[in-house]
């Protein structure tokens, strides 16, 4: 992590103050500099611009632009006559840019003070409200002796009491050298900015025996942007991860059988997730992380998980002290991530907020894809069209019509700052200086090792509409496995697609769901370059939803399914009906009745009159699956 460096250059002072052209405003004819050489040139009069060029004509290698108090004053040109200027004609600093009496207040002796030339003394002012001197009025006249001025500078307000001038303390920040438009020639060397007690320390260096040398040089920053790819990593887990729970069903009775013991049908889900997931991602990280782990840690332990209240209602069941526990840590840590991001203005940056938020996030998009479950691709394919049109209109159409992008407008809940950065600098709590708080329904990542801070941004709507798409792909691949073991077969999934055989073969991928991952990964990498080359963010469904759905449409096609994916899967419909003991319509199966069952889907056996048996039992408590 190198920066770039400059050459050695030798350091050239300020032309003198009682020089008109100390500020550097226009080219000195009779005046050239040495090669290598870096010039030192005061703040203020003209545009920085201005002094980089004309330091360029004169033969400079650099520039150090740096604070100076007489920078700030200037003379009101609009009042000019014949040239002749007065005290009327200056320009003083500006309060709360230049100057801010809270931080420091003295009033200075008329008499001490000298303004010719018009509009500041530099010469004779500058020791009278600058330094640690006991030459420094304005320290010394100050009720608090400067304590709370950084700078320990002051700047005259124009304000006069009797024969008295107000001065008060002085800003001594960085600033941006910003560019001047109206100039159209182009510079080629470096230039920097310094405050006034750095230049003063340049100064001292000056006033040696040495010829001074110093260098410039550039912080170093990645050139790729770590994080993006971390993000598009977690992006493709996250949606992976939540489609492939989403056929846990199917999968747990396809290994109970495989294994040959019964299974009882289970119960519905706690009515408790229903009421608390309203209260949102606490209650995901409670049951999507936490419970699971605390019935693991209990299993491995050996003890039992008592019921802590028993409702007596079949929405609410019975509610365990594991539930209640894990509700209680996951509104522990919720109410603490909620601490830090209505306290800490920078609570992006801080490692367990984003942290914690990627988890909330997570969580959420795997209980949206295990709540909400699609049995045809017609449903996904009308929403992710339609989503897909959304974003390109809101993100690329909308900056033409609004005179901004509405899409990063309704993200940032605002827009970034409208105050300018030296101004929030000063006075970051300022209303203007606060800008949008991005919404939290998003995964961040902060950029590793980049001192300009930033960070890449996942919406969850990326992960959640895509990610309906893959989790059909799973429970269809499942399903599909399920039906195939109950005729008697292996459960692996045929398949006559010659480009899914070759990811089969390569990545013990079989069919939708394998291929469709890989599509997504795909298609959320091309998002990421795209921001990288083009700059500016770009809608991660305009290349999710043409992977993904083009993928699957494909291999539907070519496997002579895309018909049958369109209406409703018949092997989701059999598995739901072997799973929950329902024909497709939804009927309870009577004793001795098959679950109607596709012969074409499963490699194997023929299914058309499969050997198994879907019973209800006398209490209609759960369904016995017997293999013969």
């Amino acid at each position: 992590m190198k920066e770039e460096e400059s050459p050695r250059l030798q350091l050239i002072g300020p032309i003198p103050a009682s020089n008109e052209h100390h500020f550097l405003c226009e080219v000195v004819e009779s005046t050239t500099y040495p090669l290598n050489s870096i010039i030192m040139i005061p703040r203020g009069v003209c545009s920085f611009k201005t002094k980089v060029c004309n330091a360029q004509k004169m033969g400079a290698s650099a520039v150090l632009i740096y604070g100076a108090l007489e920078g700030r004053y200037q003379l009101n040109i609009t009042n000019e006559t014949d040239y002749q200027y007065t005290m009327n004609d200056i320009v003083y600093p500006a309060d709360k840019l230049d100057y801010d009496c809270s931080m420091g207040q003295a009033m200075i002796p008329s008499s001490a003070l000298s303004f010719d030339p018009l509009p500041y003394n530099a010469m004779q002012n500058n020791l009278l409200l600058s330094g640690d001197s006991d030459t420094n009025l304005c320290q010394k006249l100050s009720d608090d002796k400067l304590m709370n001025c950084p700078s320990k500078s002051c700047l005259l307000t124009g304000k006069e009491s009797g024969s008295n001038r107000e001065a008060c303390c002085a800003w001594d920040l960085p600033i941006w050298l910003y560019d001047d438009r109206s100039i159209e020639e182009e510079t080629t060397i470096p230039a920097a900015y310094v405050t006034m007690e750095q230049a003063d320390q340049l100064f001292g260096y000056l006033g040696g025996e040495e010829l001074q040398h110093v260098r410039l040089y550039a912080r170093w920053k990645p050139e790729w942007n770590i994080s993006s790819g971390v993000i598009w990593a977690l992006g493709v887990f996250v949606a992976a991860l939540a489609a492939y729970l989403t056929a846990d069903d199917y999968r747990k009775l396809s290994n109970k059988i495989v294994r040959a013991q019964t299974r009882q049908r289970e119960s519905p889900e706690p009515g408790l997730v229903k009421v608390m997931y309203a209260f949102g991602c606490s209650n995901a990280l409670a049951q999507v992380i936490l419970q699971p782990s605390l019935n693991r840690i209990r299993k491995h332990l050996g003890t039992s998980d008592p019921i802590a209240w028993r409702t007596g209602t079949e929405d609410f069941g019975d509610i365990r002290v594991s539930q209640m526990l894990s509700f209680l840590i996951a509104y522990v840590i919720a109410l603490a991530w909620l601490v830090i991001a209505f306290t800490d203005r920078n609570a992006e940056a801080r490692t367990f907020f984003w942290i914690t938020q990627n988890i909330f996030g997570s969580c959420m998009c795997i209980m949206f894809l295990k709540t909400i479950r699609l049995n045809s691709i017609e449903v996904a394919s009308i929403l992710l069209v339609v989503a897909f049109f959304y974003d390109i209109f809101f993100v690329f159409i909308t900056p033409y019509i609004f005179k901004k992008s509405i899409m990063i407008t309704v993200a940032t809940s605002g827009g970034p700052p409208t105050a300018d950065a030296s101004w929030c600098e000063k006075y970051p709590d300022d209303a203007n200086c606060q800008g949008g708080n991005p919404l939290p329904m998003l995964l961040t990542i902060p950029r590793f090792f980049d001192y300009q801070g930033g960070a890449s941004l996942l919406g969850l709507g990326d992960i959640v509409l895509p990610g309906l798409l893959l989790s059909f792909a799973a429970r269809y691949d499942a399903a599909k496995s399920l039906v195939g073991i109950m005729g008697g077969g292996s459960g692996r999934i045929a398949t006559t697609c010659p480009e899914q055989r070759l990811l089969s073969s390569c990545l013990c991928f079989r069919g939708y769901f394998g291929p469709l991952v890989i599509a997504y990964a795909i298609g959320l990498f091309m998002a990421n370059a795209a921001v990288y080359l083009m700059e500016m963010g770009q809608p991660a469904l305009l290349y999710l939803v043409p992977s993904c759905l083009g993928t699957m449409s494909y291999i539907g096609w070519r496997q002579g399914e895309l018909k049958d994916l369109w209406d409703g899967p018949r092997a989701i419909k059999a598995a739901d009906a072997i799973l929950y003991g329902e024909d497709p319509a939804g009927n309870s199966q009577s004793q001795g009745a098959h679950a109607p069952l596709p012969s074409e889907d499963v490699e194997g056996d023929d299914m058309a009159a499969p050997p198994s048996a879907v019973d209800d039992d006398e209490n209609n408590q759960g369904v016995t699956l017997t293999m013969t």
